[in-house]
């Protein structure tokens, strides 16, 4: 098709991922295996574990270049998904109290443009400083 965009390298880390889950289990099934000081299995617990670090090692660098930092977001995109969800809420709760921020939610029939005029309504918390809480950038930094 068209247009289309193979997610190879995503598809890749998983491989990793179950290869490195294989080792592992051939891992611990060597160490469980052996008997006290000398375990006859160390070479097979050596070489799993040094293909598991190696492979991750290379598969990382290539997941990094070739995926991760082709990524950009799209800022139109993510401020409208924020828009309509009820995440921000959350922002609300260190002014109105867990139990309110649920009632407002319960209220406002899960459509987040209902949120702000019920707190407005109620006359929770002033409009200029519930933009201030709602500000994504805001809510986003708040730690």
């Amino acid at each position: 098709m068209p247009g289309k965009v193979n997610p190879v390298i995503p598809e890749m880390m998983t491989q990793v991922a179950i290869k490195v889950m294989a080792n592992d289990q051939a891992i611990s099934m060597c160490a469980a295996s052996g008997n006290f000081e000398l375990n006859a299995f160390m070479p097979l617990i050596a070489d799993c574990l040094l293909e598991s670090l190696n492979i991750l090692k290379e598969s990382i660098k290539i997941f990094r270049t070739k995926c991760i930092e082709l990524i950009l977001p799209v800022e139109e995109n993510c401020k409208k998904h924020l828009d309509s969800s009820l995440v921000l809420i959350t922002s609300l709760t260190p002014y109105i109290g867990y139990d309110m921020a649920t009632k407002i939610i319960n209220e406002s029939e899960n459509n987040p443009e209902k949120i702000k005029s019920l707190i407005i309504e109620k006359n929770l918390i002033a409009e200029d400083k519930l933009d201030e809480i709602l500000d994504y950038k805001h809510a986003l930094t708040y730690l």
